[in-house]
């Protein structure tokens, strides 16, 4: 069981990706599979977490979570996000919930006591971007989605890690931008894909 106190712990540690328990028992959710945030339940705040705020949340949305449904939260950017998702075994069903949920990403769990995960490339786990498919951009087979394996661009994350950067410098044709400060930047495809989903989900 993960208390209020525990699963504040676990957010707020850097070295952790986050916490997630389910609603009825508090049990730790593990994988395989992804978490698909639920629309309009998520909640921002400022870090750190507290066992309060983690309390907070959990009484608001536990009379309306179905047997499924788990409280999560994680740290992006600055900020601490809570939400209540549920757990979807393979890819496909995670990528029909999102696009419905319109969420930007879900969370792969990673293999947990499986010999892999949902994506075989990938048993580690990590974020799922959804609503960025492609077809026929690149015929390499890195580029393309199936049922058990995530594509480039759905593992793509909006701002580019080191690692990123030097994949993509290659990629980018040249394209450049202006950005706040008034400095020439290359345009990453990562931002085209960016672009892409949300203007999906807005249309």
């Amino acid at each position: 069981m993960i208390s209020h106190n525990e699963f504040a712990r676990l957010v707020n540690d850097p070295d952790i990706k986050g916490a997630s328990r389910t609603f009825r028992g508090k049990k730790s959710v593990k994988g395989p599979g992804v978490m698909v945030s639920e629309e309009g339940a998520q909640e921002k705040s400022t870090p750190p977490l507290t066992p309060k705020q983690a309390k907070q949340y959990f009484e608001k949305h536990e009379p309306s979570a179905k047997e499924k449904e788990a409280h999560g939260g994680w740290k992006q950017g600055g900020v601490i996000f809570q939400d209540k998702s549920r757990k979807y075994e393979t890819l496909g069903e995670a990528r029909v919930a999102g696009n419905l949920n319109r969420q930007i990403a879900g969370w792969d769990l990673g293999k947990g006591k499986e010999e892999h995960g949902v994506d075989i490339l990938r048993p580690e786990g990590g974020n799922v971007y959804f609503d960025r498919d492609m077809p026929g951009v690149n015929p390499d087979w890195r580029w393309r989605q199936t049922s058990r394996t995530t594509s480039q661009y759905e593992r793509l994350a909006p701002k580019p890690g080191k690692n990123d950067r030097v994949d993509l410098a290659h990629v980018n044709r040249g394209a450049t931008r202006m950005n706040k400060k008034g400095k020439t930047v290359p345009v990453t495809l990562n931002e085209v894909l960016a672009t892409i989903s949300r203007n999906r989900r807005n249309s």
